[in-house]
């Protein structure tokens, strides 16, 4: 920041100084070649900074960057996971009572531990049901392609 205004400085007091030339030079054919020596000295002086001492530029952000995007990548695995678990679970409600079986719960896990993602199924139903464990077991079997495991209940 320092050095940004010692450059505005110099600018400031280049541009007075140019000024008071420029009311003193001559208007004879001596002006023009003044005038381009006083613009070819604002030039200067305001390409000079990035010249004599060139910008710096940190990355050392960046390079921490991915650890931070990791962590986000994460929280975002697990929240996709979870919003993806609740939409499984509506969707084999509904499956259960278009096929007229009212079952108590269903609880459908994602997990991401292994290279390829697996889903659990549990359901809990009424013991009265145990007859039709075949007919459930397929309907989620046909719908999330994995058995589930089915909790009766009294």
């Amino acid at each position: 920041m320092n050095g940004l205004q010692e450059w505005a400085m110099t600018i400031c007091i280049t541009l007075a100084g140019a000024a008071l030339f420029s009311m003193l030079a001559p208007n004879s054919g001596m002006k023009k070649v003044a005038t381009f020596s006083i613009n070819l000295f604002l030039l200067t002086s305001l390409i000079s900074p990035i010249i004599t001492s060139p910008p710096e530029f940190n990355f050392s952000v960046i390079s921490e960057q991915p650890e931070e995007n990791e962590e986000l990548n994460q929280l975002i695995d697990q929240h996709v996971d979870r919003q993806a678990e609740i939409m499984l679970e509506q969707n084999c409600k509904q499956l259960f009572e278009e096929n007229g079986t009212k079952i108590d719960q269903i609880k459908i896990s994602i997990n991401r531990t292994e290279e390829i993602p697996s889903v659990e199924v549990s359901v809990w139903a009424d013991s009265s049901l145990q007859s039709k464990r075949m007919e459930m077991e397929q309907l989620i079997q046909n719908q999330l392609g994995v058995v589930p495991q089915i909790i009766y209940t009294d």
